[in-house]
């Protein structure tokens, strides 16, 4: 571990950051930061997984702050003004196709990489400032896993607990919640792709961090890990730390996030709820036996509806005074129709079909 006031990460010098060799941040002092109660951002999402709200803190800092930060990698723009502010408490995912800018954001926040322009705050300081003492701390998973091929899975996870000053009893913690098993015991040369990415994962969450800063964490796992490593991300947020990650798995982000950022040119072209962000914000689908009986009783409550593809799309408006779920069925109720599914349009994924189809077509 480097010592002293400064520590060297990916090429440039951090003061009061250190990189392990898996790439998880961590700041110098070793101490444990205490649990914090979660922001009302994320009440939503995770009171619906089993956890209650607690009250938030009275002064709020934002846990990531990038205020119009630009940056050029050789002659092309990666961030063009970027503005993005990540609430403590929340799980915010950063949407959008390759070449957006995502990564580069992320290893800015991170302080792996110095903005062209711009302001960078993370946890409440310049992510490159020499601030001691913090009792914080950042677990990172960007540009990939990087693990040392002669130890196995065990001895990484140690060696990262014993960096960031955790109990080794969180080695055996992470390798259960993650359904390591023993593959651990194995030397990491061994590894698949998706086991290198499911250890990178568990070592990034030894601490456990106060904000985890993840590109991309469940590409390449299979989908069992997947649903681990979601309700990891889930349980983090509940005991109050804060997550902001990037990802292509849009239902994944959809499902999870509290808010999320799409991503164009270098910039956020669109952010919010995930359920209200796009086309079919506010629009519901019915399937149903007898598409026309549903046509007819719908357009008879006056509702704007239409058939695609076997199923009744139902448009309805965003408003207090717009159409539910519940008020749809019992409208086809009524009229002795009942569907066998009923539910919200994926928005997201036309939101990011609207993005990529468009401003970003062949980005």
């Amino acid at each position: 571990m480097a010592s002293g006031r400064s520590a060297r990460i990916a090429g440039v010098w951090t003061p009061w950051l250190v990189r392990d060799p898996l790439g998880v941040q961590c700041s110098i002092t070793t101490r444990r930061a205490p649990p914090r109660p979660p922001g009302p951002a994320t009440a939503g999402a995770w009171a619906a997984s089993g956890g209650r709200p607690s009250a938030r803190r009275a002064t709020l800092v934002a846990a990531v702050e990038l205020r119009s930060v630009h940056r050029r990698l050789g002659r092309s723009p990666a961030l063009a003004g970027l503005d993005l502010t990540i609430d403590e408490g929340e799980l915010y995912g950063l949407i959008g196709p390759n070449g957006a800018g995502k990564t580069t954001a992320l290893r800015i926040a991170l302080g792996l990489l110095r903005p062209d322009r711009g302001e960078v705050s993370l946890l409440g300081a310049d992510p490159r400032s020499g601030r001691r003492g913090r009792g914080r701390r950042v677990g990172s998973l960007v540009d990939g896993p990087a693990l040392s091929p002669r130890l196995t899975g065990r001895e990484q996870l140690a060696l990262i607990a014993s960096w960031s000053g955790a109990p080794q009893a969180e080695v055996d913690q992470v390798i259960r919640q993650l359904g390591l098993g023993r593959m651990t015991e194995r030397p990491i040369v061994t590894y698949s792709s998706g086991m290198r990415q499911i250890l990178a994962i568990g070592a990034a969450l030894i601490g456990p961090p106060e904000l985890l800063v993840l590109d991309e964490p469940t590409v390449g796992l299979d989908p069992g890990h997947r649903r681990r490593v979601d309700d990891l991300l889930l349980e983090h947020v509940r005991a109050g730390g804060t997550v902001l990650l990037s990802s292509h798995q849009l239902d994944d982000a959809e499902r999870l996030c509290t808010r999320v950022g799409l991503m164009a040119d270098g910039r956020l072209a669109e952010e919010g709820v995930p359920a209200e962000l796009g086309p079919a914000a506010g629009r519901y689908e019915v399937t149903v036996g007898d598409p026309d009986a549903a046509l007819r009783a719908l357009r008879a409550a006056h509702l704007v509806c239409w058939r695609d593809q076997g199923k009744v799309l139902i448009e309805t408006s965003r408003g207090p005074n717009g159409v539910d779920g519940s008020q749809i069925a019992k409208v086809l109720a009524e009229a002795g129709v009942y569907p066998s599914d009923l539910r919200r349009s994926r928005t997201l994924e036309l939101a990011y079909a609207e993005l990529t189809g468009g401003r970003m077509s062949g980005g």
